[in-house]
């Protein structure tokens, strides 16, 4: 019924453009759903659990900050 109205309003050759671009978004938007759907199941790097080589590091990093720490706090009550 649709089609025929707009048929009627239209001539034929600007009818089927219409609905030729109408079923090219169709398929195209329905490649793009496909498409996030497939990357949102990929897993993610950020997903991973960390190693236990990060942690070595950053407790060897925060000793480092504590022992640059302590003359700094010797100096600071030395001037009180």
């Amino acid at each position: 019924m649709l089609m025929g109205t707009v048929s009627a309003l239209l001539g034929p050759g600007e009818a089927w453009l219409i609905t030729l671009i109408a079923l090219c978004s169709i398929v195209v938007g329905s490649g793009l759903l496909f498409w996030q759907h497939r990357v949102a199941r990929r897993p993610q790097a950020t997903d991973r659990p960390p190693t236990a080589g990060f942690a070595a590091v950053a407790l060897e990093l925060d000793s480092e900050a504590a022992a640059v720490l302590r003359p700094m706090r010797a100096y600071v009550d030395a001037q009180e």
